[in-house]
């Protein structure tokens, strides 16, 4: 058997450090700096689609359409039990929960603020009582509160506030008999509050302008105003292309305008324009959906950075993917990114060939079935690369203290049978 020195030792890693170095240099892709594992944890799983996630207290909270979970590992059809739309599980053994609220529609959101899970989605009731929409359930027992604000269309987003009132986004015109057109905010005792900036569509074909709705929501670091995306063209009467910011006191809008749009010459009329995650980082806002072009016809796909005052395009930020990217997450150095494409890359590596669709196959861009993370700074994309199956992939992705979360369509996650949902521990 071969032994080396103390110093052939060394001399031995270092070499191999660098030469991954130039690897990682000449092929163009990051060197793995993921801070969660490539393999999720054995946790239980789900019998359909999972929209929403939300870490609490040593719980992970599930919403979604799925009708049962059963345990990992085990087949769809072994082991099911009945959990209605909604589930827990312990964060810590995947082991499954009692809470069981029972909704009779989609869950769409998940917000926890105390011992208060607050829920949107397209339900009718939750646990036997009538909640259009909107509910809050007690984080321990799954009983449904008291508070019952309503609406009459689907809320795709809620946010607790940085007051404690609950911020309210979707494609509702009605919040407790009241007009709030696709944003609301609702105190904690179920009453509405004044606070209403009407989001509206310009009037056009649909596509590419179709009916408004909100789908994100994330509050500005200082804690005064409201970023949130979705699909309008109208802010108060300001146009404002699928994304804008309001103060939170009085609703004004705000200079902040990414102009998420890809009509006009040359452009797709068929584009979605949609936005379904704005998320915000110390000095910028990560826009994440179904869009080819921002900030005047910038073309920068599904994917890009823009300034927290103007919503300019950071040129600096390459990052974009192939197909809709509605999920996206900051988590310690790293931007997670999900959704229904399978190849991420720069926008250089974006090729045109007349006739035919442009595809994401130049230098530097990367196979990618769904799930990737990029540098927050550059996007360069890690090496890390946990592969997920099914056509649509992922539709939500959530940080907690100790895990990363992802809910979607997939029945198999980093190589391993999961369906539903899978979370991802810290490689630490």
């Amino acid at each position: 058997m071969f032994h080396m020195t103390g110093h052939q030792r060394e001399n031995f890693w270092a070499i191999g450090a660098i030469a991954l170095v130039v690897f990682a240099v000449l092929s163009g892709v990051g060197e793995a700096a993921a801070a969660v594992k490539s393999k999720p944890d054995a946790t239980y799983q789900t019998n359909g689609r999972v929209r929403a996630i939300a870490y609490a207290g040593g719980v992970v909270y599930i919403g979604g359409t799925f009708t049962s979970v059963r345990p990992p590992a085990a087949p769809l059809g072994s082991g099911e039990v009945a959990r209605n739309r909604l589930a827990a599980f312990n964060e810590s053994t995947g082991a499954l929960l009692p809470w069981n609220p029972n909704a009779d529609g989609e869950v769409w959101s998940l917000a926890v603020t105390g011992q208060t899970v607050y829920t949107g989605g397209k339900f009718l009731n939750i646990g036997g009582q009538a909640r259009s929409r909107l509910a809050a359930i007690d984080a321990s027992t799954g009983a449904v509160k008291t508070w019952n604000p309503g609406a009459n269309g689907a809320v795709y987003a809620v946010r607790a506030g940085p007051s404690g009132n609950v911020f309210a986004g979707g494609a509702f015109t009605l919040v407790k008999g009241n007009g709030r057109k696709h944003l609301a905010e609702i105190r904690p005792d179920g009453t509405l509050t004044s606070w209403h900036p009407a989001v509206t569509q310009v009037s056009d074909t649909c596509p590419p302008r179709c009916s408004p709705f909100v789908s994100s929501l994330a509050f500005s670091n200082d804690g005064s105003a409201l970023y949130f995306g979705g699909h309008f063209g109208l802010v108060e009467g300001i146009g404002r292309n699928n994304a804008a910011e309001v103060q939170l006191g009085s609703g004004s809008v705000l200079p902040w305008d990414p102009d998420v749009l890809g009509t006009g010459a040359g452009k797709n009329p068929n584009q979605a324009n949609k936005v379904w995650e704005v998320e915000i980082g110390s000095d910028r806002a990560y826009i994440c959906g179904d869009y080819w072009s921002l900030d005047g016809f910038q073309r920068h796909p599904n994917l890009a950075a823009v300034d927290l005052v103007n919503g300019n395009l950071l040129d600096e930020f390459t990052a974009t993917t192939d197909g809709n990217t509605p999920a996206c997450r900051l988590r310690e150095g790293l931007l997670y990114i999900g959704g229904h494409y399978q190849r991420a890359g720069p926008n250089s590596a974006w090729v045109f060939v007349p006739g035919q669709k442009a595809t994401l196959t130049g230098t530097g861009s990367f196979k990618r079935d769904h799930f990737a993370a990029v540098d927050p700074v550059t996007g360069a994309i890690d090496a890390w690369a946990p592969s997920v199956n099914s056509t649509l992939g992922i539709h939500e992705i959530t940080a907690g203290t100790q895990h990363l979360g992802i809910g979607g369509d997939f029945t198999k996650a980093g190589g391993v049978s999961q369906q539903g949902f899978a979370q991802f521990a810290d490689s630490g």
